[in-house]
């Protein structure tokens, strides 16, 4: 594999994306779209990332030093996965390319340098993490809240990791909220009445998808508050076909809470199991069955 030639087409379908940058002759000749140009690009990524020789990951490191923004950030987004097929040799020396990029000026450097912290999952690039909690772009914090909960134990998270959860579940961006719910919630096991208050604060989430990793937050946790908002959401699910039809969080916190006021809107929903998607419509079925009332998935 020409390595060069894989990070130039990259970026060149990167250049499409931006609007503000102009597309190479080769690629606008192709009236390549948008969202075509990034498949495109990430398809060349995940090349690299396959990638498992001294050469691909030199040329990969270059392309993050670059001062050619496209090339850059090409560079930033393979770095994380290079070689992970190998149980990547080369972390030891990612990750100072890494702690230098998150000191960029451009927002989405910073943000793919963030996210391959994460892939990393060192904790020496926890601080560097940390210090972007407030940065004034959404792809940021959002790549900051899906990074956090790879950079500390699982079981005994670090308090800092915890706190910026928090923070990150009451951002105006409804995606940072629904990922660092999820984090804080599910990913890591802290507990306590600061945690169980930031879930319960999004119950009430007009994002559907933090609401619901609330739910699950609070129901692993044993905490009561997550009863009263599974009961609202799936009558609103078994009642409304307007409403979309139910999520494996959903149904899984239903079973871990073993609420079994759950079961008349669970039974109606049942019946409505054509509509669902194979993977919820097992999970239900799981569900009913943990709650005493066992169904044939396939049925």
């Amino acid at each position: 594999m020409d390595y060069e030639d894989v990070i130039t087409r990259a970026a060149a379908f990167g250049a499409v994306c931006d609007a503000s940058d102009e597309a190479t002759d080769e690629v606008a000749e192709d009236d390549t779209d948008t969202d075509a140009a990034a498949e495109a690009r990430w398809q060349l990524i995940r090349e690299l990332h396959q990638t498992t020789d001294r050469d691909a990951f030199e040329a990969v490191v270059a392309a993050a030093k670059s001062d050619d923004r496209a090339r850059r950030l090409v560079g930033l987004d393979a770095l994380g996965q290079i070689s992970y097929k190998t149980d990547r040799p080369y972390l030891a020396e990612t990750l100072p390319v890494l702690l230098d990029a998150v000191s960029d000026q451009d927002a989405e450097a910073v943000a793919s340098a963030v996210t391959a912290l994460g892939h990393v999952a060192d904790p020496r690039g926890l601080p560097a993490v940390l210090q972007h909690v407030g940065h004034a772009d959404d792809e940021v914090r959002f790549a900051v809240a899906v990074a956090l909960p790879a950079l500390t134990d699982s079981e005994k998270p670090a308090a800092d990791v915890t706190d910026a959860l928090i923070t990150l579940t009451r951002d105006p961006d409804p995606e940072v909220r629904d990922w660092a719910t999820f984090g804080l919630g599910t990913q890591l096991h802290a507990d306590g009445p600061e945690v169980r208050d930031a879930l319960a604060a999004r119950l009430a989430d007009d994002y559907d998808d933090a609401a619901e990793e609330a739910m699950m937050g609070l129901a692993r946790r044993g905490d009561p508050r997550a009863r009263a908002a599974l009961l609202d959401r799936l009558c609103r699910l078994a009642d409304d076909d307007s409403v979309r039809p139910g999520t494996l969080e959903l149904f899984e916190a239903v079973a871990i809470s073993r609420t079994t006021d759950a079961l008349p809107p669970l039974r109606r929903l049942w019946q409505r199991r054509d509509g669902l998607e194979p993977s919820a419509r097992r999970m239900l079925a799981e569900t009913l069955a943990t709650l005493g009332e066992p169904v044939e998935p396939k049925s």
